[in-house]
């Protein structure tokens, strides 16, 4: 008897005993009825597991057949090298939308990619190959949502830095005017810190003091003393405003 007649058999057996045993407890033997019941569930649980496992096992093929797509998918995920992984995820993000409610927008386009932040109701454009992109989420483990916000940060220290540079330019073009016109520097400014700064724009609920506008703001001096740092004589103003208030002066 090969194993699985064997199997079937003690199977039949074990399906016969578990049947004997119900009649059993009907006629209230209830011991015996108990006794006959775990020997036919045990024949039948042990037999049934392995014919399970050996005579009938799913097959590549059948599997392949039954779920073709998700066989597939998986099967490509796991073949897939990282630059492909990366290129996915970020596919899947732009599909999704994820970041839109967060200010910004990604899309892919020509081997390019374009990131569109909106702050403060101005709208910035950012730029770069798809190859970046895709070795920037590697490089964050690939997670999109991080990469991205690299990438803003990135440009947002970039942009600050030119500001700083031309801030920089205009303070030195302005000392050289004053020591052409005067033999001397007049005034030689002394910067803010970061929260010397935060307090004033606070201090004026981050919106210039004429006009009430948020973007653009400056920092004034009262007195036209760029030295003198008290806090009652400074003021925030919008570019405009503190152009006016310079126009006027002269």
């Amino acid at each position: 008897m090969n194993n699985i007649i064997k199997t079937k058999f003690f199977l039949a057996i074990g399906i016969l005993l578990i049947l004997v045993s119900i009649g059993g407890f009907l006629q209230g033997d209830i011991l015996i009825a108990t006794i006959i019941f775990l020997m036919g569930f045990f024949l039948s649980y042990k037999n049934w597991s392995w014919q399970t496992k050996n005579i009938n096992p799913i097959k590549g093929e059948d599997l392949l057949r039954k779920f073709p797509k998700k066989k597939l998918e998986i099967q490509k995920q796991i073949e897939e090298t990282p630059e492909e992984k990366a290129k996915r995820l970020v596919n899947d993000y732009i599909r999704i939308g994820s970041g839109e409610s967060e200010g910004h927008y990604l899309d892919l386009a020509d081997g390019e990619f374009s990131i569109d932040i909106t702050n403060k109701g101005i709208l910035n454009t950012l730029y770069g190959s798809e190859s970046e992109l895709i070795e920037k989420v590697i490089k964050a483990k690939f997670n999109v949502r991080k990469a991205v916000d690299d990438i803003i940060e990135e440009f947002e220290v970039e942009e600050e830095a030119e500001k700083i540079k031309e801030r920089s330019r205009k303070l030195k073009i302005r000392e050289k005017a004053e020591n052409s016109l005067f033999g001397k520097i007049k005034t030689k400014r002394i910067e803010l810190n970061t929260e010397e700064k935060e307090a004033i724009f606070s201090k004026f609920n981050n919106k210039c003091a004429i006009c009430s506008k948020v973007e653009g703001l400056h920092i004034h001096h009262k007195d036209k003393n760029p030295r003198n740092n008290r806090i009652d004589n400074l003021i925030v103003l919008c570019g405009v405003c503190h152009k006016k208030i310079h126009m006027r002066v002269r």
